[in-house]
């Protein structure tokens, strides 16, 4: 079974890509909530819950897609 994560994934040090850091920054101003999260972060949690990541592969605009599947 595949399951794919849409989101705009960001790089481990959470400056890549660019557009994101900013979105997060107005979301907290905006609601008091922001965060971004990275690759990394979604593989912990997809390891947690009996998935693993296969690949991720940019999509228009900021946004990539996480392709994982259940093992």
């Amino acid at each position: 079974m595949l399951g794919l994560l849409v989101d705009t994934w960001m790089d481990v040090t959470h400056t890549q890509p660019p557009a994101v850091p900013l979105m997060s920054g107005e979301f907290l101003l905006q609601s008091g909530e922001g965060q971004a999260y990275d690759e990394e972060q979604a593989d912990a949690w997809l390891g947690q819950t009996g998935w693993r990541n296969l690949e991720r592969r940019p999509l228009a605009g900021p946004a990539s897609v996480i392709i994982a599947e259940a093992v």
